[in-house]
């Protein structure tokens, strides 16, 4: 080592702390627990539909956005149950094309498979997932607050 230079000792990284660390904690606590209430909502309509329960009826696609379609779902005499929704994990379809499907319900309002959906499984991975997020969330969070407090009361003993 050149005596020019100077050794520096690794240290750890810094953990923000104050308004930072509120607000990360926040939005991160916030978006989680959307998730959570957002698939559990999904969640009995979905489980219904890969039973089997639910209204049967007919879904015509009218247009497709971010690789979902969306159209009207009419019972088996014809008349609009549903307007403008979402067929979860249609088969293959074109604009006007109809297809069987089935409303179990729910919010928001989505036509399934009539036979062997797989939604609810998607939906008990995100509410898995979500719940695992918000638990280092709160984590984070007790892990800032006792970084906070040993700070305070070592400047204070200083």
């Amino acid at each position: 080592m050149n005596s020019g230079q100077r050794s520096v000792a690794w240290r750890p990284r810094r953990v923000p702390s104050g308004p930072a660390t509120v607000l990360i904690y926040v939005l991160w606590s916030a978006i989680s627990l959307f998730l959570v209430i957002f698939a559990a909502l999904q969640l009995p309509a979905a489980i219904r539909a890969g039973s089997g329960q639910g209204v049967r009826g007919y879904f015509t696609a009218a247009y497709e956005e971010k690789g979902s379609w969306y159209g009207t779902f009419r019972l088996p005499s014809g008349k609009v149950l549903i307007g403008n929704v979402e067929y979860y994990d249609p088969p293959a379809v074109h604009a006007g094309a109809t297809v069987p499907g089935l409303y179990s319900g729910g919010t928001p309002a989505a036509i399934y498979p009539v036979h062997g959906s797989q939604e609810w499984k998607g939906d008990i991975g995100t509410i898995v997932g979500a719940f695992i997020l918000f638990a280092g969330a709160q984590a984070y969070g007790v892990v800032s607050l006792i970084r906070v407090r040993r700070a305070r009361a070592w400047r204070g003993s200083v």
